[in-house]
């Protein structure tokens, strides 16, 4: 698909793309095959229980305000490049990485370990699913009172203290203090976390071909579940009270407090699931026939759809026990773990016998069926980054699926000991919140400001370095100033900071343009000093220096992308592409967003000590979590043949050498 390159004017040569099909390596079935499993793991356990939670905290209604602006503008646009980098290089998170730059290396396996650090702990989760559904066949549900006493609120609380000891005590052996651990491990859990990752393992051992042959079973039965759990939620007594307070109070009042911007913006980038390595992976076994674009916006409508859904699930029940306690939805509201093992199972309790029991099965086995996808899939993207590097490459999948469930079930060992769980709360927190926002930050910055820099000052000309140097610097500059103003300073005062922003971009954006439209002139310094004249002097126009200067690198990648894409299309037929707005999304809104989303949790770790008042033990292992995952993108930037042990050539060349193909060559 011939096509003329970004700037360089008139003249320009056009370049041919070809691109061949990877017999050798894996695929789906069908394209449907591929969107559903992503979609399995897109749908996890926090659009049942955290999601419900952030609406009825920040107003109701108005939440979905924030919530799918964020869709817009960091979702979708991540994950367009997520599908479409794997998709164009047909290999993992690092391979696709470094076949934009050796140098990324890093930050590919970055993400890769974060998603591996998540899935430890993601799977005692579905181990404490297995463990409740198993005493829900129970003929008395142990997490509710034996003899409940008359009164509501007495009920109520001897209710809540019963599901509390047995969450703590049955299921998890929770020490008292967390400072105080006996290093008791909880063997029930840990034969259930020893389950889940035997099936893992099983689900994973022929790599995406075993995939395949699952994600029907493992999407379809959480969403067939829902729509139960929706319609006999809606015929229970109180349920209406309860959806009333999921979306039915609208106070816009809540838009005014920055929590509810950021948390919405964390919802969307947790719950798709970016930046773990996972869609790149799953898209590198997809045919390159394939739209990214459309099939990203199915992916997370579709998440952000079962959230919204799973709300009225999750409210018509707990409107229903506020009724039953003689309480308001308010208090009973809970969000996280402690809703899905606590609150919940004391409200499907109050069902009559029989019911309460299959109610408590199909509630337990949805939460099961929808950790699991989100679990293997985690699992995939670490087996595809071994089976990728050139070290592990001539192992047998069943291998390397061995390898990673049996290693992975060692490090959630940890999480079994009487203070697991703590650690489970404080390394979710940094992980999500600090390690994988930053990563997304740096995909935006890496793909969007420094793709193919070189040639993008090339074609400028003998200004582009200058130019380019001060329009970085000046929104990098803009980023930290204005984070740091509009946290430090008093709340009243926050526009401060952005004002700052804006100012230091205005003034850097127009010093860029002007110096990457200034031509050197004769007898300039550089002359008078022996260097010698550029040999191709740039022949862009000022409206494409222009150009160029704002969008670039950004431009250039869009264009590869879609150009591998279209290379196998005939020329009568026109699939979906990525338009020139993911350029400008990606490269000034997404990063913005996130650093903003960044400098909050480091604004509320500094001011509370830390995180869930724990001690400085636990702070410091979190930390430690996100420091190597830094400690990674660094080694990757500043010692990138120390990372060649990840490398498969021969799959980060294939877009490269697709890109730059010309006649001839």
């Amino acid at each position: 698909v011939p096509q003329q390159d970004l700037g360089g004017g008139g003249g320009a040569e056009e370049e041919n793309y070809t691109y061949e099909e990877d017999s050798t390596r894996a695929q789906w079935k069908t394209r449907w095959h591929f969107v559903v499993g992503a979609i399995g793991s897109a749908v996890g356990l926090g659009n049942l229980w955290r999601f419900p939670f952030l609406v009825y905290r920040y107003g109701g209604g108005p939440f979905l305000i924030p919530y799918f602006l964020a869709l817009v503008f960091v979702g979708i646009p991540l994950l367009i490049l997520e599908f479409a980098l794997g998709q164009s290089c047909g290999g993992g998170n690092v391979v696709c990485w470094g076949a934009l730059h050796k140098r990324l290396r890093g930050l590919g396996l970055a993400a890769v370990y974060a998603g591996f650090v998540v899935v430890t702990y993601y799977n005692i989760i579905i181990a404490l699913s297995i463990f409740y559904g198993i005493f829900s066949f129970s003929k008395h549900l142990p997490w509710v009172a034996s003899n409940p006493p008359a009164d509501p609120s007495e009920r109520a609380a001897a209710n809540v203290a019963a599901s509390d000891a047995f969450f703590s005590e049955k299921a998890l052996h929770l020490a008292a203090d967390p400072d105080l651990p006996g290093m008791i491990a909880a063997g029930n859990l840990i034969a259930a976390v020893l389950f889940t990752w035997i099936l893992v393992g099983l689900i994973i051992n022929n790599g995406v071909k075993s995939v395949t042959n699952v994600v029907f079973w493992t999407v379809g039965l959480p969403c067939v579940t829902l729509i139960v759990l929706i319609i006999s939620g809606a015929a229970l007594p109180g349920s209406l009270d309860g959806v009333r307070g999921y979306l039915g109070t609208w106070d816009m009042s809540k838009l005014a407090d920055a929590s509810a911007w950021s948390s919405a913006t964390s919802q969307i980038f947790f719950s798709i699931g970016i930046c773990f390595g996972i869609m790149t992976a799953y898209a590198s076994y997809n045919g390159k026939r394939m739209s990214a674009v459309k099939d990203a916006i199915i992916v997370s409508s579709f998440n952000s759809f079962y959230s919204v859904m799973a709300g009225f699930a999750v409210y018509a029940v707990l409107g229903n026990l506020a009724l039953t306690e003689g309480s308001s939805v308010e208090s009973v509201m809970v969000a996280g773990p402690s809703l899905a093992f606590k609150t919940f199972p004391i409200a499907l309790a109050q069902l009559p016998m029989g019911a309460k029991q299959f109610f408590c099965i199909l509630f337990f086995g949805t939460l099961f069926f929808l950790g699991i996808d989100s679990s293997f899939s985690l699992c995939e993207a670490a087996a595809t980054a071994l089976h990728d590097s050139c070290a592990l490459r001539h192992l047998d999948q069943r291998m390397i699926a061995t390898i990673v469930s049996v290693f992975g079930f060692m490090c959630s060992l940890l999480y079994t000991a009487d203070i697991g769980y703590y650690l489970l709360d404080v390394v979710d927190h940094y992980t999500n919140n600090l390690l994988v926002v930053a990563i997304g930050f740096l995909y935006c910055i890496s793909a969007t400001w420094l793709y193919r820099l070189d040639e993008v000052e090339e074609k400028i000309g003998p200004t582009g370095k200058h130019a380019l140097g001060i329009h970085n610097a000046a929104w990098l500059c803009a980023i930290i100033v204005g984070n740091v103003v509009g946290f430090a300073v008093d709340p009243k005062f926050f526009y401060v900071g952005p004002i700052l922003a804006v100012v230091i971009v205005l003034v850097g954006t127009l010093s860029a343009i002007v110096v990457a439209v200034k031509k050197k002139p004769s007898g300039s310094k550089d002359e008078e000093r022996g260097a010698a004249r550029p040999a191709n002097p740039s022949s862009a126009t000022t409206k494409e220096r222009v150009v160029l200067v704002l969008l670039g690198p950004a431009e250039m990648l869009r264009n590869d992308l879609n150009r591998c894409i279209l290379a196998l299309y005939d020329a009568n037929i026109h699939p979906w592409t990525i338009h020139i707005a993911w350029s400008i999304v990606v490269k000034y809104i997404t990063p913005t967003v996130l650093s903003i989303v960044f400098s909050s949790t480091i604004n509320d770790l500094a001011r509370e000590g830390g995180y869930g008042g724990y001690s400085i033990g636990y702070q410091l292992f979190g930390a430690g979590v996100v420091f190597v995952g830094l400690l990674l993108v660094v080694i990757g930037v500043a010692v990138p043949d120390a990372l060649d042990v990840w490398v498969d050539d021969v799959r980060e060349s294939l877009f490269i050498i697709t890109r730059r193909r010309t006649p001839g060559r």
